[in-house]
């Protein structure tokens, strides 16, 4: 008996059934100049992100909210994260402690953006076992693959597949 008053109710149960994800938070994480916000801009369709080539444009995460079959999406875009010895800006440490505390808390999935010009490097496999630590759902991205060559996408898709066959 008391273990049958500690379980939930007819009523109970068929609330949590129909209780859905009210939003799905989604947060973009990467280095600087990835194309985290160019990505977000193109999945909302209108540019709320501000785009360039200099590093360091967004310093603020920039939430969106949209539907998708019935689901609300927030997506998140967020500053690119350099190494630690070359952050000395206190705008640029602020934007970070920001990412830092989204991957932590309050993100249910992180697409985690790869430069395909640049590789994977040993930066990215920091980014990735910080949110992996976290127990975060994660998807890693590759971006710019289109920019590369054809040879060097052969070397980069052995390199990348060793590279990342350790995570799960």
């Amino acid at each position: 008996e008391k273990i049958q008053s500690l379980l939930p109710t007819a009523k109970e149960e068929e609330d949590i059934k129909n209780t859905i994800l009210d939003t799905y938070n989604i947060a973009l994480i990467g280095k600087p100049n990835v194309g985290k916000s160019s990505l977000i801009n193109y999945i909302i369709g209108k540019d709320i992100s501000i785009i360039s080539s200099k590093a360091g444009t967004t310093r603020d995460t920039i939430a969106t909210t949209l539907t998708y079959k019935d689901n609300t999406l927030s997506l998140t875009d967020t500053a690119g994260i350099r190494k630690k010895t070359k952050i000395h800006d206190v705008v640029e440490k602020e934007a970070i402690a920001q990412v830092l505390y989204a991957i932590r808390t309050d993100q249910d999935l992180i697409l985690y953006i790869i430069d395909a010009e640049e590789g994977i490097t040993h930066q990215d496999h920091r980014l990735i076992n910080l949110i992996l630590d976290n127990r975060k759902q994660i998807l890693i991205l590759i971006n710019k693959y289109d920019l590369i060559d054809r040879y060097i996408k052969e070397k980069w898709h052995e390199e990348t597949t060793y590279s990342l066959k350790n995570y799960p």
